[in-house]
């Protein structure tokens, strides 16, 4: 009888491609650079804008943003103005791992980003045991982010040590990171004067607040946070319904704006159809005549729209606009002949953010090595590792991946 397929997926949350090349090239990830001799390899495409939030919820449901619905820690609640946390509890579907339990394969998962607690017949979850953490890097000392790498890559090989040689594998690298170079914080200003909404420069009660806020220990912020949430929420859910769009919480890398619209939000100031279009058109035409004065170049280089890029029953809980900024150079004062000239300082704690692209890399018996021309999406992981143990999932957005499971026996 023909043993039970032995499958082994580590997930490494925004590890930088560049980086993982060169410091394997370099002899600093040997076990890395072993798998790598062996692997089928290449780029992971994830979903435009809103890959932050939304890359391990479409690793575990292979559904794309506008299906499952999640794009950040702290969304916009529909029908009001007010945001709210976002759990992995929230999402509507199961990850996929609990079809695989379901249909009688043992599963052991181990502190997945972003992953929700399932009930499992014959398996464990552990949730919940290494989170973000700040303080890490001042007891860190030498060169903390290659030592980081290092670390990573020695927990690699241990794993793979004790998985045995007949296991298939795949490292997936789910997204890099780089500088923190964009105009998220400006944005709420940039809207207010093309729309012509009073403001205050950030001279006002609410701006010296944030100032003030961002001159406070981080370590004190992130105890009152609880609290700077309810009062910036309450404060910002009368703004916005004034409005006709407005900021909504996103990651910096990319902005992500609501329009007011009539029918969905309580107030709604932009009807659908014509004039939304019609709003959107002009609205990103204004943006994309910004420029970074620093540099004379645009500030803007996309503004996605999420009813294109992600269709879906929950495409209405998503931003309607994605701003893609152009990250090559630092950003502090920007100008248009529609808004003038905004001055400013970014004053967040990050130096670095995420990026496009992630990485991967499957090892397989009889699998080809090399490097795919295409890059693969994150939805396609789940039907891969599922199609690994012999298990189609069902309605899911992904597919297998014809150069892995083509070849894995």
């Amino acid at each position: 009888m023909k043993p039970p397929a032995r499958v082994l997926f580590i997930g490494v949350d925004a590890a930088e491609p560049s980086l993982l090349q060169a410091w394997t090239a370099a002899g600093f990830m040997p076990n890395l650079a072993a798998l790598s001799q062996d692997s089928l390899q290449g780029a992971i495409a994830n979903s435009p804008g809103i890959y932050t939030g939304s890359v391990w919820p479409s690793f575990h449901t292979s559904l794309l943003p506008g299906r499952h619905g999640r794009y950040f820690y702290r969304q916009l609640e529909p029908g009001t103005y007010k945001t709210a946390p976002f759990p992995s509890s929230r999402l509507p579907v199961a990850p996929f791992w609990h079809q695989l339990d379901r249909q009688q394969h043992r599963v052991a998962i181990i502190d997945l980003p972003k992953a929700p607690l399932v009930n499992l017949e014959s398996g464990i979850q552990l949730s919940d045991w290494g989170l973000h953490d700040a303080e890490l890097l001042k007891v860190l000392g030498g060169d903390p982010l290659r030592d980081v790498y290092v670390e990573i890559d020695r927990g690699i090989g241990r794993v793979l040590s004790a998985a045995g040689p007949d296991v298939k594998v795949i490292v997936m690298a789910s997204h890099g990171m780089g500088t923190h170079y964009d105009g998220t914080f400006m944005l709420d200003e940039i809207l207010r004067r093309l729309e012509g909404v009073e403001t205050d420069g950030g001279k006002g009660t609410l701006g010296k607040l944030q100032a003030l806020w961002h001159k406070m220990p981080a370590g004190v912020r992130a105890g009152l946070m609880p609290v700077s949430d309810r009062f910036y929420d309450a404060w910002a859910g009368r703004d916005r319904s004034r409005r006709k769009c407005f900021p909504v919480p996103g990651n910096d890398n990319c902005a992500c704006i609501r329009i007011n619209l009539a029918g969905r939000e309580p107030d709604g100031k932009v009807t659908a159809g014509v004039e939304y279009q019609a709003f959107c058109d002009n609205l990103e035409a204004d943006l994309k005549e910004i420029i970074n004065v620093e540099t004379g170049q645009p500030l803007v280089r996309e503004v996605l729209r999420t009813e294109q890029e992600f269709p879906g029953e929950r495409q209405a809980v998503l931003p309607d606009l994605l701003i893609r900024w152009n990250r090559d150079a630092p950003v502090r004062r920007i100008s248009s002949a529609k808004i003038g000239t905004i001055s400013r300082e970014y004053h967040g704690i990050r130096t670095g953010d995420h990026r496009n692209p992630g990485r991967f890399y499957a090892r397989c018996p009889g699998i080809t090595a090399g490097e795919l021309a295409d890059p693969v999406a994150v939805t396609d992981f789940a039907p891969t590792l599922a199609a690994l143990l012999g298990v189609e999932l069902a309605d899911v957005d992904g597919k297998p991946v014809s150069g892995i499971c083509d070849s894995a026996g």
